[in-house]
C-alpha cells in the first residue's frame, strides 16, 4: 500500500500523529465497538474487482485451487466467498452465470472477542514450517513466558494451538475444539455446522492468517496489528517489496501450499503436489496483474465469462515487476 506523504513544519503536525496514535490504540483495544473492516488492509480493491475490497489470497486464490483440488465451480466459489466472509462479515463473489454467492459468517470479526483465534492462530508441528530465520514449527514457542493477563502476548493454553484447534471442529476430528463461544456463526447467528464449505473455507482462512502474521509473532511475540514493525503492521497484506507478496513470500507460499492440502484433505485425496498455479500466483507482485491471473484461470477452468479484469499498463520507464519468475 502506498503511504502518503505528510508535510512537516507547521506547529499541528505532533498534535495530528498524537491524534492518529491515539485512535489506534482505541480501536485495537475496545474490541466489538468499531465496523468489521475497521483497519483492514487487503490488495484486491473495488477499483480493482468491482467488489468489496478484500484479500485475493483468501478469495480468489483458495476458488482456484479448489477447483483444482476437485470441487465444482458453485463449491469452489463457496469456499472462497467464506474464506473472505471470516474479514469482512458479509462477502459477495463475481456474479457467475448462475449468479453471485454471498455469505454472512458472525463471530470472527479481527476486532471482536475471537479475533486473534481466528486471524492470529497459533499452528503445530503437523504444519509446514516458514522457510524463515528463527521461525519455529510449533508457533506457541513464540509465546513461551508471555504475559498470559494480555491477549495480545498470552502463551498456548493447555488446548494447544488454535489453528489445530480450528481444524478439528472443521473436520470434526477428535481432540480439542473451539468452545461455544468461540463458534463462528451464520446470517441467523446460529453455529456453522462443521463438515461444511462454509467450515472449510473459515479453516483455510485461518491457514492464511496464521503464515501472514508469524513474523510479527517472530520478532514481537505479539498477536494483533501495531503501527511497527512493517511485520505487525496492518499495511504488511498490501505493501510492495515488503508484505505478504515481496518480502513475506517465505510465509505465503507455505500458507497457500497448506490451503492446497487442507482442500485434497477435505476430498480425502493426496495433497503432497501442490499445482504450479500456486507459485505463479503469490509470485506475481502487482496485485491488478495477481487477481486477473486467478480470475483468467478459473475462468478456464469452469468456461465462466461473467468477470474479466483489465489492468492498466506499467507507466513509461518504469520496470514491470508484476511477474517474477523463478524467484
Amino acid at each position: 500500500m502506498t503511504r502518503n506523504g505528510i508535510r512537516p513544519g507547521t506547529k499541528t503536525r505532533p498534535l495530528v500523529v498524537a491524534f492518529l496514535a491515539l485512535t489506534f490504540v482505541i480501536t485495537v483495544f475496545i474490541s466489538g465497538l468499531v465496523p468489521v473492516t475497521s483497519g483492514f488492509n487487503a490488495d484486491a480493491t473495488q477499483a480493482i474487482t468491482g467488489l468489496q475490497t478484500h484479500s485475493s489470497f483468501h478469495y480468489e486464490m483458495v476458488r482456484v485451487l479448489a477447483l483444482l483440488a476437485g470441487f465444482d465451480k458453485n463449491q469452489a466459489e463457496e469456499i472462497g466467498v467464506a474464506g473472505e466472509a471470516v474479514d469482512l462479515g458479509t462477502f459477495t463473489g463475481y456474479k457467475l452465470s448462475n449468479g453471485a454467492k454471498t455469505l454472512t459468517i458472525r463471530n470472527t470479526n479481527r476486532f471482536g472477542p475471537n479475533g486473534r483465534f481466528y486471524h492470529f492462530a497459533r499452528r503445530s508441528s503437523q504444519y509446514e514450517q516458514a522457510a524463515s530465520p528463527r521461525s519455529r514449527a510449533d508457533t506457541c514457542g513464540y509465546f513461551i513466558g508471555g504475559a498470559r493477563n494480555n491477549p495480545n502476548t498470552a502463551p498456548c493454553t493447555i488446548k494447544g494451538p488454535e489453528l489445530d484447534q480450528i481444524k478439528n471442529w472443521a473436520f470434526a476430528l477428535p481432540g480439542p475444539k473451539p468452545n461455544a463461544s468461540q463458534l463462528p456463526k451464520d446470517a441467523l447467528n446460529k453455529p456453522i455446522k462443521p463438515k461444511t464449505l462454509v467450515a472449510l473455507g473459515i479453516y483455510l482462512h485461518a491457514i492464511g492468517d496464521t503464515y501472514s502474521h508469524e513474523q510479527c509473532m517472530i520478532v514481537q511475540s505479539f498477536r494483533f496489528h501495531k503501527p511497527k514493525p512493517p511485520s505487525c503492521n496492518a499495511n504488511w497484506h498490501t505493501d510492495y517489496p515488503q508484505g505478504d507478496f515481496g518480502q513475506g513470500l517465505p510465509f505465503t507460499e507455505p500458507a497457500a501450499e497448506e490451503v492446497w492440502r487442507a482442500l485434497r484433505q477435505y476430498k480425502g485425496a493426496d495433497g503432497s503436489n501442490p499445482p504450479s498455479f500456486i507459485e505463479e500466483f503469490i509470485k506475481t507482485s502487482d496485485a491488478c496483474s495477481r487477481v486477473k491471473f486467478a480470475v483468467d484461470t478459473f475462468n478456464s477452468l469452469t468456461g465462466e465469462t461473467t468477470k474479466r479484469t483489465e489492468c492498466p499498463p506499467m507507466p513509461a520507464g518504469k520496470h514491470d515487476s508484476r511477474r517474477r519468475r523463478g524467484q
